[in-house]
């Protein structure tokens, strides 16, 4: 969601085979009043497809509601993104049919999908319970609440289908009866080959192609880093698929039109040196001529050529780019700097000079208001002049670097006998000391404003005594702590449970004590998993993967606009043949700061 607008995630469930307008199932929408989508010929959708689609927010309000049995108009839609299958789904006719995994009791008759909603299983398939791969149908509405009802239910686990690696590859050069084919899981310079067959004819140049490769030979012929002995097995490719459409738009240029060119979309940081950048699926490509006056998201086009060094850094090279989005200029609001001990006993030094010169005299007399003692005696050497703006030097003491001389009293208040001076007060036994009484007092005062904010719990030390709670600030990307009175389950609160609630700045951290109130609002609801450390992971889409070699920068980063940038410290963002990127998040100490890293990548 950005600049107000919202987006919902769906699947295409109908298609118009004459005007291909598309019928798109989603949770937000009431049963049976699927909304509709019309489609790009550019970016092209069918059925059984997964799409993200973004409303305004006027639209939003005119389309969903809360209340499902409110009936609304069907919503049309053309802003839109396909999106990976975020459940394996297949097409049969007219039949919509997905694959999920879900906790089941035994028997049940009607199971409860976070995404799907009631999934009704009405022809009472028997099975044990447990964690079980379900198959789901769509079917008409009927009286029910939901499309969705249970046709399958397998009990027995399918072995992991882990034996094999995918790798996309791409047609780069041909000689004698080989055609090279770069990839990026190969070191530079190293690229694998088809041997031409007998009578036939090499694959055309910038042609896309997909092979999958066993584990155990991947791991053994595409090494992450080239050997310090720099020998890589050759790898020739058997069989392969040729791809439809190329991940990235491809050309032919140069002589003759043998050289390959890609055009790309990536985040730059700004950078007014020349200086090699990044991309996630090329990975380095060598600058030598641009500069990136304005931090965004540039078109580039880079071409492969022969590598200029030894070792190679990579075959790619910067030809031209254009800045296509800029990111807004925000000024972040501070947070107010909390008061410190001693600004606190100069304020209350000040408070009690005013109250004391503001009592009136029980004598007729005019006497000069006596000085209130200080707190503690600064040194002529403490910088507080430089901290605070001011002097905190009493004004009744005269400067080590000045004569002592005697004040000249003002024309009003000048006699010829001297002033009654003040009576001295004893302090009685049973009062406690002013210094001590105001450090108490200090405590007890408030920490300054409370802000509305709203969080997610994300992790819990329940064996803690109280439990300590730690949140994630969803519109502010900072960390903080809940702290109550009472157990979190007393507030129906548990890990990835959303809640709003007042929060102070206690130092560098936001702290709350209450009350809670739980947050349903679509925009933060995400799904969640135990991570088995007392807290929990979190699925979520995000797009603009950005550059690791940036200054600074040691592992790629990808931003999301409630988590901020997520780190991905062991690369498992390796699939960029989508728009945005599909992956499980966690919060983990790294490098001594916590942060949120990828643990997994979904495709």
């Amino acid at each position: 969601m950005e600049n107000g607008n919202k987006t919902i995630i769906g699947i295409v469930v109908c298609q118009n085979k004459h005007t291909l307008q598309c019928y798109i199932w989603c949770q937000e929408t009431y049963v049976g009043n699927d909304g509709i989508l019309i489609p790009n010929p550019k970016n092209p959708v069918k059925m059984g497809d997964w799409v993200e689609i973004t409303f305004t927010e006027t639209e939003y309000q005119a389309y969903f509601s809360d209340d499902k049995t409110k009936k609304l108009p069907k919503f049309k839609a053309e802003n839109y993104v396909v999106l990976p299958a975020i459940y394996k789904s297949t097409v049969d006719g007219a039949t919509i049919r997905v694959k999920l995994q879900q906790a089941l009791t035994e028997n049940q008759n009607v199971i409860q999908h976070h995404f799907f909603g009631n999934i009704y299983n009405n022809v009472h398939l028997n099975y044990p319970s447990g964690t079980w791969t379900i198959t789901i149908r769509r079917v008409e509405p009927g009286n029910r609440d939901s499309v969705w009802v249970l046709e399958n239910v397998e009990t027995v686990q399918e072995p992991p289908s882990d034996t094999k690696i995918r790798v996309i590859g791409i047609v780069v050069s041909h000689h004698n009866e080989y055609t090279y084919v770069w990839c990026k899981e190969r070191p530079v310079s190293h690229d694998v080959t088809i041997k031409k067959p007998a009578g036939g004819s090499h694959l055309p140049l910038g042609t896309w192609i997909t092979f999958t490769v066993e584990k155990y030979i991947f791991e053994k012929s595409f090494p992450v880093e080239l050997p310090s002995n720099g020998f890589v097995p050759r790898y020739e490719i058997e069989e392969y698929d040729v791809m439809e459409k190329p991940i990235h738009p491809t050309e032919l240029t140069g002589k003759d039109s043998k050289t390959v060119s890609l055009k790309l979309e990536c985040f730059v940081e700004k950078n007014l040196k020349v200086e090699d950048i990044w991309h996630p699926f090329v990975g380095i490509i060598i600058n030598e001529s641009s500069k990136f006056p304005v931090s965004g998201i540039y078109t580039i086009t880079v071409i492969r050529t022969r590598p200029k060094e030894n070792p190679p850094k990579s075959i790619w090279f910067l030809r031209n780019r254009e800045l296509i989005s800029a990111p807004p200029t925000i000024v972040p609001s501070q947070p107010a700097r909390e008061e410190t001990t001693l600004e606190r006993q100069l304020r209350y030094m000040s408070m009690d000079n005013l109250s004391m010169s503001g009592q009136p005299s029980s004598s007729n007399q005019t006497t000069p208001p006596r000085p209130s003692r200080p707190i503690h005696q600064l040194r002529p050497s403490d910088d507080t002049q430089s901290m605070f703006g001011f002097s905190t030097r009493p004004t009744n003491q005269p400067s080590s670097s000045r004569p002592v001389q005697k004040p000249r009293p003002s024309d009003d208040t000048q006699s010829e006998t001297p002033p009654i001076p003040t009576p001295r007060r004893r302090r009685s036994p049973s009062r406690p000391r002013r210094s001590v009484s105001r450090r108490r007092r200090s405590a007890s005062r408030p920490r300054g404003p409370t802000v509305v904010k709203t969080s997610i719990i994300y992790k819990m030390l329940k064996n803690e005594e109280p439990e300590i709670i730690f949140v994630w600030l969803l519109d502010d990307h900072e960390q903080g702590q809940l702290k109550l009175k009472v157990p979190a389950e007393k507030h129906d609160l548990d890990l990835g449970s959303v809640f709003t609630a007042d929060f102070f700045l206690s130092g560098d951290t936001w702290i709350s004590n209450g009350p809670v109130k739980l947050n349903h609002n679509r925009d933060y609801k995400y799904e969640t998993r135990g991570n088995g450390q007392q807290g929990i992971d979190i699925r979520l889409y995000a797009d603009t993967l950005k550059n690791a070699g940036t200054v600074g920068n040691k592992y790629p980063t990808i931003f999301h606009h409630h988590f901020g940038d997520i780190i991905d410290n062991f690369g498992r963002l390796q699939d960029h043949t989508r728009t945005k990127y599909h992956m499980w998040i966690r919060r983990v100490n790294l490098n001594d700061k916590f942060q949120w890293v990828v643990i997994e990548q979904i495709v």
